[in-house]
């Protein structure tokens, strides 16, 4: 229940009259309300003026303290939602380096497997007999050696065109089924101690990572 002021004036009069008036005591507290002094708890509300009571200083501080830490905190939302993009963005490219360098790796493997069985290949005394070329163009079969233990494989053919010879070397990629093969043009060495197998030397400038002949099948297993 608000409480309101009466000055002492009105109180005695306020006696003095029959207080039972009501049309007496609404005009007492009537009076009240508007003579300065002690402001009453509808004069706090309303002010001076009679004008709804302005923001103080203190709830202006706290409204912009409040603001400021909304404003810090949608700053740190905005900070970490791009921290977390950058994040995802270094992630997948990071992955994609990885791949490309898995593909590469993988590659020069193969093509260092290949180079090693192409040089092994030169090394190996070779059935020269078997080679066989036609010149109703069918090509004879690769005639095929290989090394388990490092993965090595190389194979000789009669030259189509010629009396020289092609030795290729292949490498396997990685737990794929492609396959890189280097070749290399080699002539026989003539070894009258040597009555079927004989020695080939690599021929320079005749190097090669793709078939050598215009018809694809001479390259064909």
């Amino acid at each position: 229940m608000k409480s309101l002021y009466i000055p002492n004036e009105f109180r005695v009069t306020a006696r003095r009259q029959s207080i039972a008036s009501p049309k007496y005591i609404s005009f007492v507290f009537e009076v009240a309300a508007r003579r300065p002094g002690r402001p009453t708890d509808e004069r706090r509300q309303l002010g001076n003026s009679g004008e709804p009571p302005q923001p103080t200083i203190r709830r202006l501080q706290r409204q912009r303290v409040y603001q400021q830490g909304s404003c810090i905190l949608m700053t740190v939302m905005i900070f970490f939602t791009l921290s977390l993009l950058l994040l995802t963005g270094l992630h997948r490219q990071l992955e994609y380096a990885i791949h490309i360098t898995h593909h590469e790796q993988s590659y020069l493997q193969a093509y260092n497997q290949a180079a090693s069985s192409l040089n092994w290949g030169i090394t190996r005394r070779w059935s020269l007999k078997s080679l066989q070329y036609n010149k109703s163009r069918y090509y004879g079969k690769w005639t095929c050696e290989t090394q388990a233990f490092h993965g090595l494989k190389a194979c000789i053919k009669a030259a189509a065109a010629s009396n020289l010879l092609w030795l290729k070397g292949e490498g396997t990629v990685p737990n794929q089924t492609q396959k890189i093969v280097l070749y290399q043009q080699v002539a026989p060495v003539i070894d009258l101690s040597a009555i079927d197998l004989q020695k080939v030397v690599g021929i320079a400038q005749r190097w090669l990572d793709f078939c050598p002949e215009r018809d694809e099948k001479f390259c064909a297993d």
